[in-house]
């Protein structure tokens, strides 16, 4: 039997209305057997054990992809940015450039504004790269084990309510424990959730491992022997930092690592924020300086400045 998109969304729609999947399986299972068919029959999802809901593709499942769905295949492959229409986001040029910089340089170091959308684009990121590669791994550094759970979890929403189902790669394992979750496809690509402290163990742990794509994220000190493992690319985002040991203030001041791509994403990139969302942050965060160094990326631009000075001006009045 031959999966297609059309078969896979009257399945889903039936779902919907009935919310148990048994009597959809019996009209399945009752249709082939009363096909001339010999195929072995292949349900096309996975179903979640504990709330009996389907979640990710099964994998190497017969399907039959139309010519369009073929070209969308294609097009990811070629640009990235186009995964962005799969997302329910609010759009902003600095997505795209995000994505861009991501597809076209082997090492990203961005300096990010908060509340952004920073983990999403780099979540992001991680499922473009699983989604048109094969025998990949993908490691996620989080700062602490319900960092990795949150994200975990995030990643899987994004992959199933975000892509459609022929795009997606079959799913062959889940596992998670204390300090790791990991997800394998039947592509050969792996995506792993780690936390941080993990990268204190020595090297010597370290031989034969692999990591084609590391991702970090609000990472201030970092341990450098970990490079020489990413056969592919990385992306790290943060927050900047003053304090002239750490890692992220020697990118930033070009004292060393020359070969990451520098971007800076402040939250003027975010164009309805205005005069009052200024204000109402800066007295959260509890003052001028917090407010640069967490949405200004450390750094007062033109824009930035024109604000904090009718905001001052206003306060005198």
């Amino acid at each position: 039997m031959r999966w297609n998109s059309q078969k896979v969304n009257q399945i889903l729609e039936q779902y919907k209305s009935d919310s148990s999947l048994k009597p959809i399986v019996r009209d399945i299972t009752i249709d082939h057997i009363l096909s001339d068919s010999s195929e072995e029959l292949q349900f096309p999802f996975l179903i979640s054990p504990t709330e009996g809901i389907p979640i990710f593709r099964t994998p190497h499942l017969s399907f039959e992809y139309t010519d369009e769905e073929i070209q969308s295949m294609f097009e990811i492959k070629s640009d990235a940015t186009s995964i962005l229409k799969y997302f329910n986001l609010k759009e902003f040029d600095y997505q795209k450039d995000w994505i861009n910089h991501y597809q076209n340089k082997r090492y990203n170091f961005f300096i990010k504004s908060r509340q952004i959308g920073a983990t999403t684009l780099s979540l992001i990121c991680a499922i473009h790269y699983i989604l048109t590669n094969t025998e990949k791994v993908v490691v996620f550094l989080c700062r602490d084990v319900q960092d990795a759970t949150d994200k975990f979890d995030k990643f899987i929403k994004l992959y199933n309510d975000s892509i459609p189902f022929y795009l997606k790669s079959g799913v062959t394992k889940i596992s998670g424990r204390n300090k790791s979750h990991s997800m394998d496809f039947e592509s050969g690509c792996r995506i792993v959730f780690k936390i941080q402290s993990e990268l204190l163990i020595p090297k010597s742990i370290y031989v034969g491992a692999s990591i084609d794509f590391l991702i970090i994220e609000d990472l201030e000190l970092m341990k450098i022997d970990i490079l020489p493992l990413v056969r592919d690319r990385i992306l790290v985002s943060t927050l900047p930092s003053n304090d002239k040991k750490s890692w992220v203030y020697k990118v930033c001041n070009n004292q060393t690592l020359h070969q990451f791509n520098l971007q800076y994403f402040d939250w003027s990139l975010i164009k309805d924020r205005d005069f009052n969302w200024i204000r109402h942050e800066m007295t959260h965060l509890g003052g001028l300086n917090e407010f640069i160094n967490q949405y200004c990326c450390g750094k007062v631009t033109p824009e930035t400045q024109s604000y904090l000075r009718d905001i001052k001006i206003d306060s005198i009045l």
